[in-house]
């Protein structure tokens, strides 16, 4: 019975050791996994800050240029009624040009007009003379 139970004994003991080993394999296993994780959370944590930092970039590249934009539209704008003032005011002086151009030849007409008549009465007059 004693050798029995020396022979359980020492198997019991066999048991005991190769759980103890698989519990340290266990704890082992669990802290490479814990491990592991903490090295993906990391680097997943690294991503997200990098992709949150290139996303604030390209917003703020997408601001700049809006605004950039926006005043060149503005400009264009403003240049665009400024011409077209100009080519209000251009087109007005065009026609007082021609207004008054049409005045001068009215004035020109008339002078030659009076002209053309004051050569007749002239012409009568040295008749007359002729004639006494």
């Amino acid at each position: 019975v004693a050798a029995e139970t020396a022979r359980i004994r020492r198997e019991l003991t066999e048991v005991r050791v190769q759980l103890a080993e698989t519990r340290g394999e266990i704890r082992k296993e669990k802290q490479v996994q814990a491990e592991a994780e903490a090295g993906h959370q990391a680097r997943l944590g690294q991503v997200e800050a990098s992709l949150r930092q290139r996303l604030a970039d390209v917003q703020d590249s997408q601001a700049q240029f809006q605004a950039e934009f926006d005043q060149e539209l503005h400009e264009a704008r403003r240049t665009e009624q400024q011409l077209q003032q100009e080519a209000a005011q251009a087109a007005r002086s065009e026609v007082a040009v021609q207004e008054e151009l049409v005045e001068k030849r009215k004035a020109a007409a008339t002078v030659r007009d009076e002209l053309v008549q004051t050569q007749s009465e002239v012409a009568w007059l040295n008749r007359e003379i002729v004639m006494e």
